[in-house]
């Protein structure tokens, strides 16, 4: 049921050029994204985050996870 209605908010937003965020996920949501569609710069900024922050430190949590962001 939340896959479904996920995919049908994510296509209502994605038709007006939106991005939809969960502020909190459901326990059984483990394979939904955060955050979706994914942004145009967010592996340019993934990229900068690894070459400034290489231990991934300062602000843990800005970014997903590194095997999670596909960069």
């Amino acid at each position: 049921e939340i896959r479904r209605l996920s995919e049908m908010i994510d296509g209502l937003i994605e038709s007006v050029g939106g991005m939809r965020t969960w502020m909190r996920m459901p326990n059984d949501a483990h394979d939904i994204a955060p955050f979706a569609p994914m942004r145009t710069e967010h592996k340019l900024l993934v990229r900068l985050k690894d070459t400034l922050d290489p231990a991934w430190r300062l602000n843990p949590g800005r970014f997903l996870r590194r095997e999670e962001h596909g960069a």
